[in-house]
């Protein structure tokens, strides 16, 4: 006889996309949601449609924001 064997599903966490709000990405941010909307849905900020709500992956987020914003005490 085998013995029974519990297993759980959890998800992988080094490569699961962790999805979070508009309004999550612009606290993350410092923006206004409005301001992460916008940039949403003209494409300028990496983020899927899901049925009428948008999310951001987080590392994308922080991918896109290093790319996108100087460093510390650089002149832009």
């Amino acid at each position: 006889m085998a013995a029974h064997q519990q297993t759980t599903a959890r998800p992988d966490r080094g490569t699961n996309p962790i999805l979070i709000t508009i309004c999550e990405a612009a606290h993350y941010l410092r923006f206004h949601p409005s301001t992460v909307y916008r940039l949403a849905r003209r494409g300028e900020l990496p983020a899927v449609k899901v049925g009428k709500q948008w999310r951001l992956d987080r590392k994308v987020l922080d991918n896109w924001l290093r790319a996108n914003v100087g460093s510390p005490g650089s002149q832009a």
